[in-house]
């Protein structure tokens, strides 16, 4: 391995017992980058289906009924999403946080996760009121909607453009 260079927190992530398990390993990280990349496929479908209908692509599922079969999807894919991408970043951590594509990456995440959390809090609440009549489903929620798919999607090819970087 070369001289790592970087934060020296990072450095210490990448030569811990784990940084070297999955870096020696021939099955570790490769696992953990499919696991990884479908997770975020899923992910990203998920919120995507659901924006879409929030923004009237769709009229044949409630609101919230589609709410209960896309968002525990999104749940799950992120939850496996998140170890997935420490397995990752722990085994090249001194470079992958120098990494401007990645760090960017965990900015629109971050984003998203405000913008999810503004969503719940807000326009969400009410879901069960809303029908796909004009007018139904608030601005704010069509707002959300639409941030998001800009976001999640921006997320899943700046994961993919960090190794060019």
């Amino acid at each position: 391995m070369e001289h790592a260079t970087g934060p020296a927190w990072a450095i210490l992530i990448e030569h811990s017992a784990l940084g070297h398990l999955i870096r020696g390993s021939v099955w570790v990280y490769p696992a953990a980058n499919v696991a990884h990349v479908v997770a975020v496929a899923v992910l990203v479908g998920a919120i995507i289906v659901f924006d879409l209908a929030l923004l009237g692509l769709t009229r044949d599922i409630a609101p919230v009924r589609l709410a209960r079969l896309c968002l525990p999807v999104a749940r799950v894919a992120f939850a496996v999403a998140v170890p997935t991408g420490v397995v990752m970043f722990t085994a090249e951590a001194s470079f992958i946080i120098q990494n401007p594509v990645f760090l960017i990456k965990l900015g629109m995440i971050a984003a998203a996760l405000v913008n999810i959390v503004a969503a719940h809090a807000g326009p969400f609440r009410a879901i069960g009121t809303w029908g796909w009549a004009v007018g139904t489903v608030p601005g704010t929620a069509r707002t959300t909607a639409l941030l998001s798919l800009v976001l999640w999607p921006a997320v899943m090819i700046a994961g993919r453009l960090i190794a060019y970087f």
